[in-house]
Parts: structure tokens; sequence; C-alpha cells
């Protein structure tokens, strides 16, 4: 997966889905958003198997893709970012970078 999208724009779709989110670590999946790349959208989808939030951002995707990053510990990453556009590729390992 590899998209270039506004940092704005990124760290906004976070904050929505990541209203869902609860405290419990019961289940550690669901501290994670599912990032999907396609069609030159990016959604963005969570759940707290109770409720759910998916919402959609425009970018511009270069190779489509899917994974699950932890949604709190990214949104703090984005927001730290200067203003301008963010790039995010996955390799074919199981860490993020």
């Amino acid at each position: 997966m590899k998209f270039k999208i506004n940092r704005d724009h990124f760290s906004s779709g976070i904050q929505l889905v990541m209203s869902v989110v609860g405290t419990r670590k019961t289940m550690p999946i669901l501290q994670n958003v599912l990032i999907e790349a396609k069609n030159n959208l990016v959604w963005l989808t969570t759940t707290n198997l109770d409720l759910g939030a998916k919402c959609s951002i425009r970018a511009d995707v270069a190779k489509e893709g899917t994974i699950t990053l932890p949604v709190k510990e990214l949104g703090r990453i984005i927001r730290e970012l200067a203003d301008m556009e963010v790039s995010v590729e996955t390799a074919d390992t199981p860490k993020a970078t």
C-alpha cells in the first residue's frame, strides 16, 4: 500500500473514527483503525462492537492495500507532523514504521 494524503484531512478523519474506540483493552484489535487505500480514497474504519465509524478521504493512491494500526498512536503521530502532505507506505513486513 502506498498513498499521499493531506495531513489535516487525515488527522480529522482519524479523530472522527477514534470517537468510537473504547478504553477497555480486552480485545486489542478494537484499539486499531482499519486503513484501506483504493480508487484514490483512503477509508478509515473503527468499531467497539456496539458502534462503528467509517470515513473516506481523498488521497493520491499509488498502490492499493489494507493495514490496521493503533488508532490513538497514529492520531498522535499525525497531529505532531507539520502541515504538509503525508506519505504512507507499507512493506511486506509485520512492522509499521
